[in-house]
């Protein structure tokens, strides 16, 4: 039976098998093949072995029990599952292995976490399982058995196996991928040959096989929602309890504790964006299979993409960043990735062909930098990222032997280089912690990472004590002893000659308080030029060196290492044969050996540096509340000296230094503190600092401490060295020639906005204290055009690529480029089966027509069928009329395509991060209930975490929003997610105010008489009830979040009072109180302003009120001087006007009573006015305030009453002349120059209010998985731009620079360099008439150059 007769089995999918070709396919009807009941008459179960050795064997005892299997093959190979899956009897599934069987290992594959490592071997198929220690290596095997693959069904060029172990080693898997090669076939026939390159010629889709073993006995699972997959690519286990399979356009994961589908993601579009994609083979999704067999241990897809990029997802499918390399190497070259634990960092080594050695670039993934780019060999074979160090491991073929070398991402520097003749290239080789575990055989040898294995001359052990060390020819000692000085006791070292005379003393160790002086002391030469020391936690190397011209002595550090926890218990010295080379073996109290390179006699060493920088922070930490102290030190001047000399010698060794254990340092931070500013200047002068945060929470950077301790020299030249380096293009560190392919020039464009990642967190810092580099860096990040940095269906542009022509826009404003950076909800499979049925059941039964209906192809409009009747001229008017919609469609999306008026460019604002919420951390400092408790009120009721453009938005100033840097971003969240997120708040706001003011003032009264109901306002006003307190719980949140700057906001006095006060009318009114009429007023007019307020969100109302608030905020002052004046005449006249009675005051009417039929007067008539409480104003301060203030604009009625007094009159002229005639002209004059300004800066103060909104709703309406969102909040914030505004812009930049230039000054300097240049013109012509007068007549007679006996000689001119 050939290959192609096989079986595919899916769950509830009818068997089908192919007997012979062109024989007819025999079915088996309602009888699906199940894997449930799969029978084991064999179990033996092997326990883990305590026993520690370097060579594992493999126990050859099968005790698996079968989860789940598909496989498509040979009959012949899968006879006997098919018989166990059909209950028809036979031998059993699992067969006991001989344990003398041998054989060979051919892969080796370890589980996430790399406690247990699979093996398989390929000549019987043996799958194995050990667990792995990170002290000894693997133990014995825990399970064995014997898959269905071997050599007879898996061949190199045909199939590949991939094994995964689950990160608690009990299940284990084993696929097989067949591999489909594309293979082009000549045929007369033309349309086979136009289809060879069409996209949408059928897919070749290659078969899969997989078995999932259980080390342990499991309960039976339902494989029905894995079997109905098409499984295309290997099975991976990931951390979690989570196992990744793929399908032809999804990823899925499942778990592993109840075999459940958790999710599936589309990646079809990283599919057809991978190397050398054809819908015919499936060899390119080899590579892509063998990286994320790597990747996916650690949570991220780490994919290439195309020809020039590198993308890195999370297992959610969410982007985490994209990297550009240069162009058409990932397809054209041979490549290596690997990716860090943490996912930080990503590795790829890559070689061409034309080059003699390979390339292995390194990225960081929050700045998308290339950190570093090394030359590395050519024949590299594995490179993997050391566990909890920033380290990799390069292993490469040097003749038969392995080559290991081990490097600093962050400094680019080779920390240490090996040959191993103990290691195969041939063999699998996996890196394990700090080991190497290679296959050797049927055994797992396990390999200490740079073994000491070279041979040694001598292996001194160094003794402890305080009598001193004697040289051999000079006879110097040195000596121990300690002094108290200070309430100290401090360890002192002396240097004494054979007369005993001291030459030299100084401190040891001060940082410690010594009981004891012993020590360890020895001498490194006879000549005493060098000595080693080694105390309680540190070992020093001195050299000794004549002081000045007096016989005394001077010592300078060369050498200095400290251990953070533990004390030094025993040294030795050990000197080998290379080259002289000496090691330093110490062992700790734990009884932890550390071996110690020492540089040699002039030596500067990589190693040296980084010892004395983590000595350096150590000592930080020390005395971190008294560093002055520590400046009085000697050591901290040698140490600034050791530090200093190796800037020259390794620049690249500040950026991040590592410590193990995931933790590391950034030196730079602990010389700012320190006050060495010398040494900081130095590091960013060599022109290869990396800004960085320098802890986990992103809140301290160098720039941001610079700030706070008031460097202004530091700070100007970091924040000119960020801003030189986001505009630089790249450049790589290896000159490589050009391609001819303008295609290739693709990276050489990319800027580095990488170098501003600090700079998000530091701008409201840098506006509080240095606002000229705030503004500054406004100026510098607006209009930042640059290349598209990610593929089109990332960023949804069709600007970004300047070979692309003259880029166009038909948008008129500034606009936002949309990001999506979430890969879609893949197919989910539980119900597929399900909706099929019913799907094929409404189809049967609804009645079917078997005629032939017309079809009209949406891209052309043309008919593609028509029955046979048809005549052609019906044809042809049907089309017209049927096809006319959809010409018109076309038609209209052609001029929409095509409606682009303005030369537009892709900017980008450069700050990364600067929109991205911080990661939630846990916090372990409180007990589990209280530290959850506090944990939930600082993520959901208050959030103390927030993004960078949170900080400024809330805390900012105005000035910061008027660069169009900020306007674009403001502009990317409002059309995000914040303007959606405003209308449904607005929306329910005008609810709550239409409902308070139509049950306020449709009746007067509210509260129904007694025994009648509200009817119609019942239960409108409990929604009104409830409305508010949600406004009002809104407004509680913000005041715990923000309490300080809360009260500072206009807008939230207005918030409250019309939340506060429509909600104790409505709760007066339930309890049965009719609410004050006051009461009502003030909530409805409190309604209504804040009506107004809370539109301002919106472009017109919002920069009218940030006129007016502008306006008051500049007037405010003459407003103060007003009201002064007011209460200063108001005092005036109370004194004056308070003891006169109101009777004295009121107006009288006489009169008389005439007939009319007479017209004489009957009677007299005498009215008066009954005096009020406010017929003296005067009588009452508060009264007199008010009285006064109607004398601005109503009048002077409350003293028009009194009797004439001259010093009333003379203050109502004074006041008439100085309030009404001075100041409320200045008044008039001054708000209408200050509202032409404020027309300059309303906007900007109105981007400060959207801002501040946009804030508010990112951290009190948005969960905290939502500010996670990667597409609302993204790495950077992409916008489009008219050209003539940018150009615009670059010319106001100019001028602002240049300043006012004097033109005649100018044309005098111009006319002085032209002479100067004319002049020299004369000189170069005469020199060159004089050159071809030499070369006519030479001065020898001959030729210039040679003489006559053929030697050169010299022509001076």
């Amino acid at each position: 039976m050939t290959d192609s007769q096989d079986l595919i089995q899916e769950a509830n999918i009818i068997p089908v098998i192919n007997i012979e070709s062109g024989t007819p396919i025999t079915e088996r009807p309602d009888h699906s093949i199940s894997f449930d009941h799969l029978k084991t008459s064999f179990t033996h179960e092997k326990h883990f072995d305590d026993s520690k050795s370097d060579k594992s064997g493999l126990g050859l005892v099968s005790t698996s029990h079968k989860v789940f299997e598909k496989i498509t093959g040979s009959l012949t190979a899968l006879s006997k599952s098919l018989r166990d899956s059909f209950d028809l009897g036979g031998t059993d599934e699992l067969e006991m292995i001989d344990d003398e069987f041998k054989y060979d290992i051919d892969i080796v594959a370890t589980s996430p976490g790399n406690k247990f490592i699979a093996t398989w071997s390929l000549e019987n198929g043996i799958l194995a399982v050990f667990p792995f220690d990170s002290h000894s290596g693997p133990s014995n095997s825990i399970f064995t058995v014997k898959t269905p693959f071997n050599k007879d069904n898996v061949s190199e060029s045909k199939a590949i196996i991939y094994i995964s172990v689950s990160e608690d080693g009990q299940y284990v898997a084993i696929s097989r991928v067949t591999i489909t090669k594309e293979s082009h076939v000549d045929t007369p026939n033309m349309d086979a040959t136009a289809n060879l390159n069409n996209s949408q010629q059928p897919e070749c889709v290659p078969e899969s096989s997989f078995v999932v073993y259980s080390i342990k006995n499991s309960k039976q699972q339902n494989d029905s929602v894995l079997n109905s997959m098409e499984i295309l690519g290997p099975l991976i286990f990931l951390r979690h309890h989570t196992l990744v399979c793929f399908t032809k356009n999804n990823m899925h994961l499942l778990s592993t504790k109840y075999w459940v589908l958790q999710k599936s993601i589309r990646i079809d579009a990283l599919i057809h964006s991978s190397p050398k994609y054809s819908n015919l083979s499936n060899e390119y999704m080899i590579d892509v299979h063998n990286i994320l067999i790597e990747s996916l241990k650690y949570g991220y897809l780490l994919w290439p993409e195309e020809k020039d990029g590198i993308s890195v997802w999370d297992i959610n499918g969410i982007l985490r960043q994209w990297f550009y390399v240069e162009a058409k190497n990932i397809s054209s070259t041979r490549n290596l990735f690997a990716i860090s634990t943490k996912g930080d960092l990503v590795a790829r080594f890559y070689e061409e062909k034309k080059d003699r050695s390979g390339t292995l670039c390194l990225f960081h993934t929050p700045t998308a930098l290339l950190i570093s780019e090394i030359e590395v060999p050519k024949s590299t074979f594995l490179i993997s990222f050391l566990q909890n160090t920033d380290q990799i491991i390069l292993c490469s073929r040097k003749d038969q032997d392995v080559r290991v070398q081990l490097w600093d991402c962050w400094a680019g520097l080779l920390v240490y280089e090996e040959k191993w003749t103990y290691l195969n290239y041939k063999k699998p080789l996996v890196l394990i912690g700090d080991k190497f575990v290679q296959a050797v055989g049927n055994e797992l040898n396990t390999y200490q990472l740079f073994p000491n294995n070279s041979p040694s001359v001598t292996m001194q052990a160094l003794v402890r004590s305080s009598f001193g060390c004697k040289t051999g020819q000079d006879g110097f000692v040195i000596m121990s002893s300690i002094e108290k000085q200070q309430g100290a006791n401090f360890c002192w070292g002396h240097i004494l000659d054979n007369n005993k005379e001291l030459l030299c003393k100084f401190k040891f160790e001060p940082w410690h308080n010594w009981i004891n002086s012993e020590i360890f002391i020895h001498w490194l030469d006879p000549e005493g030029k060098r000595f080693i020391m080694a105390g309680k936690d540190s070992v020093q190397i001195y050299k000794t060196k004549p002081k000045g011209h007096n016989k005394f002595l001077r010592i300078e550090l060369q050498y200095i290492w400290l251990s953070r926890i533990e004390e030094i218990k025993f040294v030795t010295l050990e000197t080998r044969d290379e080259n002289n080379l000496s090691l330093l073996h110490v062992q700790l109290t734990n009884n932890e050996t550390v071996t110690l390179s020492l540089p040699g006699e002039n030596e500067i060493t990589y190693r040296t540096l980084i010892d004395a920088c983590a000595v350096i922070h150590y000592l930080r930490l020390q005395y971190m509340d008294d560093v002055q102290s520590f400046s009085r030190l000697t050591i901290k001047e040698q140490l600034k000296k050791l530090v200093d000399t190796s800037i020259k010698h390794f620049p690249t060794s500040f950026n991040k230094i590592s410590l193990g254990n995931n933790e590391y340092f950034c030196p730079i931070e602990d010389f700012i503190l320190f006050g060495w500013d010398d040494l900081v200047r130095k590091i960013i002068e060599t022109d290869r600092y990396i800004p960085l945060f320098h802890n986990e929470e992103q809140t301290e950077s160098a720039l941001l401490l610079l700030v706070e301790l008031q460097k202004s020299e530091l700070v100007e030249l970091l924040v000119n060295y960020v801003v030189k380096h986001v505009k630089r293009r790249y450049v790589p560190v290896r000159n490589r020639s050009i391609p001819s392919n303008i295609d290739n020039l693709t990276k050489r464009i990319v800027q580095q906005p990488g170098f501003a990642w600090t700079l998000g967190k530091t701008l409201l810092d840098l506006y509080k204290y240095y606002p000229d580099k705030g503004a500054y860096i406004m100026k510098e990040s607006s209009y930042f055009t640059t290349s598209l940095e990610a593929p089109k269906r990332i960023l949804q542009t069709k600007l970004g690529n300047p070979f692309g022509g003259e880029e166009r826009s038909h948008h008129s404003e500034l606009r936002s480029v949309s990001r999506k950076a979430r890969l879609p909800r893949g197919t989910r499979y539980q119900d597929e089966d399900t909706k099929k049925k019913s799907f094929s059941k409404l189809l049967n039964f609804l009645p079917r027509h078997y005629d032939y209906t017309s079809s009209i192809r949406h891209d052309t409009g043309a008919l593609i069928y028509y029955p046979d009747s048809t005549n052609y001229s019906e044809r042809k008017q049907n089309m017209y009329r049927e096809s006319y919609g959809t010409r018109q469609k076309q038609r209209k999306q052609r001029l929409e395509d095509a409606k682009k008026t303005h030369p537009a460019k892709l900017c980008v604002v450069p700050w990364p991060d600067f929109c991205v919420y911080p990661p939630l951390l846990e916090d372990d400092h409180y007990p589990p209930l209280i530290g959850r408790l506090y944990r939930f009120w600082n993520i959901y009721i208050s959030p103390i975490q927030r993004s960078p453009f949170a900080d400024v938005a809330l805390n900012g100033t105005s000035e910061m929003f008027s660069e169009v840097v900020m306007e674009a971003v403001i502009k990317f969240k409002w059309d995000k997610f914040a303007q959606k997120l405003f209308l449904c708040n607005f929306g329910l706001y005008l609810i709550h105010a239409i409902l308070f003011n139509t049950i306020v003032s449709i009746e007067s009264q509210i509260v129904p008489s007694p025994g009648d109901k509200l009817g119609w306002k019942g239960p409108l006003l409990y929604i009104e009830t409830f409305i508010p307190m949600l406004f009002l719980i809104q407004e509680l949140r913000q005041m715990s979040g923000r309490w300080q700057n809360y009260w500072s906001s206009f807008f939230n006095y207005f918030d409250l009072a019309s939340f506060v006060l429509p909600l104790v009318c409505d709760l007066m009114v339930i309890v049965g109180k009719e609410p004050p009429h006051s009461l009502k007023s003030y909530a409805v007019l409190c309604v209504w302003i804040n009506t107004l307020l809370q539109a301002r969100a919106f472009a017109g109302p919002g920069k009218f009120i940030a006129i007016v608030i502008e306006i008051g905020k500049k007037i405010i002052t003459l407003f103060a001087t007003l009201f002064v004046f007011i209460l200063g005449f108001a005092n005036a006249l109370f004194v004056l006007l308070r003891d006169i009675q109101p009777l004295d005051i009121v107006q009288e009417y006489n009169g008389n009573i005439i007939d009319q039929n007479t017209g004489q007067i009957t009677a007299n008539v005498s009215l008066f006015q009954t005096p009020q409480e406010n017929t003296n104003m005067w009588e009452r301060f508060d009264y007199s305030i008010l009285a006064t203030y109607f004398f601005l604009g109503i009048g002077w009625d409350s003293v028009t009453t009194f009797n004439p007094d001259p010093a009333l009159y003379t203050m109502m002229v004074l006041f008439s002349f100085v309030a009404v005639i001075i100041l409320l002209n200045i008044l008039i004059g001054l708000i209408t120059e200050v509202f032409s300004g404020s027309l300059l800066v309303g906007r900007q103060a109105w981007l400060r209010q959207r801002a501040e909104l946009i804030a508010e709703l990112e951290l009190f309406m948005l969960s905290p998985s939502q500010r996670q969102h990667p597409d609302w909040f993204p790495h950077l914030i992409y916008y489009e731009a008219h050209l003539d505004t940018i150009n615009s812009w670059k010319r106001k930049l100019f001028m602002e620079e240049m300043g006012e230039l004097d033109a005649d000054f100018v044309r005098k300097e111009l006319k002085n360099v032209k002479d100067e240049l004319h002049d020299e013109l004369k000189e170069l012509k005469g020199m060159v008439g004089h050159i071809r007068l030499s070369v006519r007549n030479p001065f020898d007679g001959g030729n210039i150059g040679h003489d006559r006996s053929g030697r050169s000689s010299m022509v001076s001119v």
